[in-house]
Formats: C-alpha cells, structure tokens, sequence
C-alpha cells in the first residue's frame, strides 16, 4: 500500500530554521585594519572606511563628502592625517575627518600608499605606476619605476629610503626618494602585496610562500620560506616579536627581527586574514574572512572572536 501526504501536512511538521543569511553583501567585508592606539582604529571595507573610538565595541561610517567610487587603498599617519584614494581622486584630511580636500590627480587605479609625515607621500599602481607628492597630495610627480608590471604595496622609511612591490616577483628599492629605483626579481615570482619598515629592516610579502627581509635599505635580499601560500601581514609588538598571518590556520611568530620564522598553533584564529595591527600596548587586532574581527591580548596564545557576520564567504555545495 502506498501512502500519500498532502505537502501542506508535511509542512506543518517540519521546516528550515534560518541559522545564517546569504545575503553576504549586507555586511561588510573587513578588508584591512589600522589602529592607533589602544581604543581609536579603521577598517577599509567594502562599503567604505569605519572608525571605532571604542576598541571595536561599534563602528562608524567614515563620512567623506567627495568620495566617488570604490576606495583601492588609504593611508592612516595619525589620528589627524588620512588619505583615502579612489581612481583618479585623492581625498585627504588634516583634522580627523572633520574637513576633506578632493583632488583631482592623473593616479589610475592606485593600490597602495604611504607617507612619513602630513606632506610627503608615494603611491603605486598598475604597469608600474610609482607617483611622489610633497604637498599632501594636492600634486603628484611621477616616478620611473622600471617596471611596466603591477606594483601592490610602498613603504618608506624616510625622506629617502623606500620599497616597492607588486606582480611577478618584483621588488624595487630606493635611496634618493623615489627618482631612481633599483629592481630586484625574486625567482620564486611571488605577487606581493605586503610591505613594512621595521627596526631598520623592510619586509614584503604575499603569495609565493616567502617572505624578504632587507637590513640595508633594499640593496640586498634575504629570503625566509613559510610552508604557507599567501602571507597577506606582518606586524611587531612593542618587544620586538613579529607575526605573519595570512592563509586559513596559518600564524608564524618571529623572535630574531625576521631572520626565521616558527609556526604558531592557530589558537581559534581559523580564517585567512586579510590584514592586521598591533597597539602600543601589543593587542592584536585582525581583518579575517567570514566578516570577521578578532583580537588578541596575549601576543596571539588565545583570540577572542569579537564580529562574526557570517560562516564563509566561500560557495557552499552539499
């Protein structure tokens, strides 16, 4: 006998509990994260810049009157000081966000930018762009990089020493400010999108499953292999211990300024990172995927899972 129940019966007995919305694009995706000291940070998303003034416990839109377009990078050098660039227009504060000058510019699809004080600053970008600014922005001269390939990150140390890095394993190193760069090739051809400057030494990284220290401004290049495929960040705590984070369970520490580097149990930091700070007082702060923010107080022994907004940003399939 063959037993046959109205689709209405079987719905009245059972159903799907929602447990996490699809909608990815209603949260935001932590892209990157910057704080500047113990309660005040930013977090590039995909809806624009937030700012917290109480250690992420809320998160406020950033309000820039002239932006258009989606951000490709920023750059935070204190609380009064930030750039935020966007294609071709640099938009740029002097006293926290309370004003923004838009400048129009010639940079085509920037993707990275840094300054060593409120005036000078460098940006790269596509087919080898590098641009220098000694007005805060308001006007940019371009620089012969001697690369026609995609430069991701910039770093400066000074009026004069600086790194550059980006697609194909390229590396490329100033002494005199950006007028003339020196370029390295690693064989590996990495893609790197991750530069510092740290106790007199540079570091760049990315996928390639490496990372490049250099103690003499970029002259010379040593290479420190990591069993992981992309390190997006690498930051130091106030003693001198850094972290490289990057790939889903991947967390390497380094305790002789990047000359090696050991694997770190993951501790609950699961996801990959997208980027990462350290205040003063050495709290780790993370931009995972998942729409994620983590923290850790204890130099990354424990995390504490501080905004989870969904399970992956991944497809799932069964």
């Amino acid at each position: 006998m063959i037993l046959l129940c109205p689709s209405s019966i079987l719905l009245s007995q059972g159903g799907w509990e929602l447990v996490y919305s699809g909608n990815i694009s209603s949260y935001p995706v932590y892209r990157d994260i910057n704080f500047i000291n113990e309660t005040t940070g930013f977090t590039l998303t995909n809806f624009g810049l937030l700012k917290t003034t109480n250690s992420s416990q809320s998160w406020n839109q950033v309000i820039i009157p002239g932006l258009t377009g989606e951000i490709s990078c920023y750059y935070i050098l204190n609380e009064n000081n930030i750039w935020v660039l966007t294609d071709h227009k640099v938009n740029r504060t002097s006293n926290g966000g309370l004003n923004w000058n838009t400048i129009d510019t010639t940079i085509s699809e920037p993707m990275s930018i840094s300054f060593i004080n409120a005036l000078s600053g460098w940006v790269c970008g596509n087919g080898g762009m590098i641009k220098k600014t000694t007005n805060g922005g308001f006007n940019w001269l371009s620089c012969v990089s001697g690369t026609n390939d995609n430069l991701r990150t910039i770093s400066f140390q000074n009026a004069n020493n600086g790194v550059c890095a980006g697609d194909w394993g390229k590396i490329l190193s100033t002494t005199n400010g950006g007028l003339n760069w020196i370029v390295f090739t690693d064989p590996y051809q990495g893609f790197f999108k991750n530069s510092i400057f740290y106790s007199q030494n540079f570091y760049i990284s990315g996928s390639g499953v490496n990372i490049y220290r250099s103690s003499n401004n970029g002259n010379n290049w040593s290479l420190s292999y990591l069993n992981a495929s992309v390190i997006s960040s690498i930051r130091f705590n106030s003693q001198g211990r850094g972290f490289a984070f990057g790939s889903p369970n991947d967390i390497f520490s380094s305790i002789n300024n990047g000359l090696s580097w050991e694997r770190m149990s993951p501790n609950g930091l699961n996801p990959a990172v997208y980027g990462s700070s350290v205040t003063p007082n050495g709290t780790i702060w993370i931009a995972a995927d998942s729409s994620m923010i983590l923290n850790s107080t204890n130099s990354g022994a424990g995390w504490n899972e501080i905004i989870r907004n969904y399970i992956t940003g991944e497809n799932l399939n069964a």
